[in-house]
């Protein structure tokens, strides 16, 4: 029996080969890396927007027909969302039959320096059939063996700390991230890491909280830095009074910041021109503030916040976080929010961390519950 390997399609094939549907012709090029076979099958379930079962009970067989000792360490590398070197290889795998046995049934390329899955959607088709528990301890062991060898790659670490659930390490390592993507230009991704550490702002000094928020707002803006100059800094303890930077916040398309200067007026008129801006975004602690700040200045008819549900999206969140939101609260973790979005897991912990910063909160569990109050959790009728 021969084994033919069929080429691999370019991204301008996948791009018609997708039309007119609903997937991303770029995730849907890196999921497959161009397999005719995966492409098929991914745009054949564009309408379900999840990744084919066909694909995932093929690898998933594959995979059950390796002894169990050697799926225990596939498993294990497979939580791993890129290329494993060969010193993170040995200190994950010391069975090297197990690394020859997934070879040979097609789940994984070897090469001299590195290993990795054969197409991103192998990977993901094993991982996301882990169990929450396993899943949790095996991103432990990553992020352990990671730390021991000195692998230093600050995203990678805060990816293993977030899906094992360990926010000692995600703290420690969530603002190198951001600064390193920040020092490279990659703005957005800064500014997810920057919001992954603020959502757990108590772990923080006041100095440190300081330069976290200020950090954030010139990667959500990077024009901001010369208005961030202008501003009192934090560590002064002191009051932040220049409720006329607002309006340049406010041109700078940075709104929690035009409602926080807002805030830090003593003028009735000012703080009510803060209101609805924090109510729209959702910020309630924020917002719980300015109004009990209007009731001790003595305004009479303080307007009360938005009554849950009343908008349909009163967090101000894009259709794509709406959609991670509603299967985040339905307990899905963020490989398999990827797989059912048709996803990268980098694109989805950017959404999250993004979602909890607009919400306000610190936890995927308080998003959920937010998400219940302001009636958004799941798609009106």
């Amino acid at each position: 029996m021969h084994h033919l390997s069929p080429r691999r399609l370019s991204e301008p094939a996948v791009r018609t080969l997708v039309g007119d549907s609903s997937l991303d012709v770029e995730e849907v090029f890196a999921l497959s890396d161009g397999n005719p076979y995966l492409v098929s099958e991914l745009v054949a379930s564009a309408i379900g927007s999840t990744v084919p079962p066909t694909v995932v009970d093929a690898v998933l067989g594959r995979l059950r027909r390796l002894a169990p000792a050697h799926q225990n360490i596939i498993e294990l590398l497979a939580v791993v969302p890129s290329a494993l070197d060969r010193k993170l290889v040995d200190a994950l795998a010391s069975d090297h039959p197990a690394i020859e046995a997934a070879e040979e049934r097609g789940l994984l390329t070897v090469q001299p320096e590195q290993i990795s899955f054969r197409h991103e959607l192998t990977r993901r088709a094993i991982a996301d059939a882990l169990p929450v528990a396993r899943r949790l301890e095996l991103n432990a062991r990553v992020l352990s063996a990671m730390e021991d060898l000195g692998i230093y790659d600050a995203s990678r670490l805060v990816h293993h700390a977030s899906e094992a659930g360990d926010v000692d390490a995600l703290v420690r390592y969530a603002p190198i991230a951001a600064r390193d993507a920040a020092t490279s230009g990659a703005h957005r991704e800064a500014a997810a890491h920057f919001a992954l550490a603020l959502a757990h702002e108590n772990r923080f000094t006041p100095p440190e909280l300081a330069d976290l928020f200020e950090e954030c707002a010139v990667e959500r803006s990077p024009s901001a830095l010369q208005l961030m100059r202008c501003v009192p800094s934090l560590r002064l303890a002191g009051p932040w009074r220049l409720a006329s930077c607002g309006q340049s916040w406010a041109e700078l398309g940075c709104p929690y910041h035009q409602a926080a200067a807002l805030a830090d007026s003593q003028d009735p008129a000012t703080l009510l021109e803060a209101l609805p801006i924090l109510d729209s975004l959702g910020a309630t602690p924020l917002a719980r503030q300015v109004r009990a700040g209007l009731r001790q200045l003595g305004v009479p008819n303080v307007p009360r916040g938005p009554v849950a549900g009343t908008r349909e999206n009163p967090a101000g969140l894009t259709d794509r976080q709406l959609e991670v939101l509603r299967l985040l609260a339905r307990g899905l973790t963020n490989g398999e929010i990827a797989t059912q979005l048709v996803l990268s897991v980098r694109t989805v912990d950017r959404h999250v961390a993004e979602i909890l910063a607009k919400l306000g909160v610190a936890s995927r569990r308080q998003a959920a519950a937010r998400a219940e109050t302001l009636g958004i959790a799941s798609p009106r009728p």
